[in-house]
C-alpha cells in the first residue's frame, strides 16, 4: 500500500470504495424502513434478503475466475500470498459459515428493532459497535489500544448514551402514535445486544483472516448461504412463538409467519421494489 512508502492511504480507490460502503450501508437501513411503512413486521424474512445479497457475492466470485486463465492466476496469487503470510490454502467452509451463525442473530435483532426506533437512530447507534469489537479484540485477540484509539472510542460511547437518552425521552413526550416508551427501550436494547453478537462476528472473522489465505467475497457468499440455512432454522423456531405486541410481529400473534410474510411480499409491487433494493444494496456494501 501507499502508506508503506510513505505515502498517504487516501488513495482515491480507498475513497471510492468507502464512499461505496457508506451509500450501500444507509440504503440498506432506508430500505427496510420502507418495507416497515408497508407495515411489514417479519425481521427474519426481512434478514434472508440480506443473507441472499450475500450469496450473491459467491454467483459474482464464481463469474469473475469462469475462465480457465483467470481461475489459474487466481490460485496462483493465492498460493503466493499464502506462503508469504505464512497462511493456510484450507479453511473448511463450516469455519467460514460458522461466522453467519453470529450474523443471523444480530441482523435479526437490528432489522427488528426498526420498527420501534426510527432509522436515523438505528443507523447512529449502530456505530457502537466500533466499542465492542475494542473490548472483544482486546480480549481475544490481545490488540494493543493505544491512547487515541481509547479517546475515539469515549467519544463513540458517549454519542451512544446521548442518542439513547434523546430517542427515549423523545418517545416519551411525542404526542403521534407509535411504540410506547417501554418498546422504544426494547428497540435500543436490541441494537445494543446485536452489537456485541457482531463484534464477535468480526473479531472471529479476523482470526479466520489471520490463519488462512481466503477471498473475502467468497466467504461473504459462503456466509450468505449458510446464513440463508440458519435464517429457515430461526423462523420455523419463531413461528411457534408468541408475540408480545402488535408494534413487533404481524397480526396473527406470532414472532414469525413466513407464509403470511411471502404472500405479501409478492403482493405489493412497492414492497417487492425495497426487497430488491435490499438486496442490491447488501451486495454492494460486500462488495467493498
Amino acid at each position: 500500500m501507499a502508506a508503506d512508502k510513505g505515502g498517504s492511504i487516501f488513495t482515491p480507490k480507498v475513497i471510492f470504495a468507502t464512499f461505496m460502503m457508506v451509500t450501500a450501508g444507509t440504503m440498506n437501513t432506508i430500505s427496510f424502513k420502507f418495507q416497515n411503512s408497508y407495515n411489514y413486521k417479519h425481521g427474519f424474512l426481512q434478514t434472508c434478503l440480506m443473507f441472499i445479497g450475500e450469496y450473491l457475492n459467491l454467483i459474482l466470485f464464481a463469474v469473475s475466475i469462469a475462465g480457465e486463465g483467470a481461475r489459474n492466476n487466481h490460485f496462483r496469487e493465492m498460493r503466493t500470498e499464502a506462503i508469504k503470510s505464512n497462511k493456510s490454502l484450507h479453511c473448511s467452509k463450516i469455519r467460514m459459515g460458522l461466522a453467519s451463525a453470529f450474523d443471523s442473530i444480530g441482523s435479526s435483532l437490528q432489522i427488528t428493532s426498526l420498527l420501534l426506533i426510527p432509522a436515523s437512530v438505528n443507523q447512529m447507534l449502530r456505530g457502537g459497535v466500533i466499542a465492542f469489537t475494542c473490548l472483544l479484540s482486546k480480549i481475544f485477540l490481545k490488540t494493543q489500544v493505544y491512547s487515541h484509539h481509547l479517546l475515539g472510542i469515549a467519544i463513540c460511547i458517549l454519542g451512544f448514551i446521548l442518542v439513547g437518552i434523546a430517542t427515549i425521552v423523545g418517545s416519551d413526550s411525542s404526542s403521534t402514535s407509535g411504540p410506547s416508551t417501554g418498546l422504544v427501550i426494547v428497540g435500543i436494547l436490541m441494537v445494543v445486544a446485536s452489537l456485541f453478537v457482531q463484534a464477535g462476528q468480526f473479531v472471529y472473522e479476523e482470526v479466520l483472516l489471520t490463519k488462512y489465505e481466503v477471498p473475502p467475497q467468497r466467504m461473504v457468499g459462503i456466509e450468505g448461504l449458510f446464513g440463508i440455512i440458519f435464517l429457515f432454522n430461526w423462523t420455523m423456531i419463531f413461528s411457534f412463538i408468541k408475540c408480545p405486541s402488535n408494534d413487533m410481529c404481524d397480526i396473527r400473534g406470532y414472532f414469525e409467519d413466513p407464509v403470511t410474510g411471502l404472500k405479501q411480499l409478492f403482493s405489493e409491487w412497492g414492497l417487492l421494489a425495497w426487497s430488491c433494493v435490499t438486496i442490491c444494496s447488501i451486495m454492494f456494501f460486500n462488495n467493498y
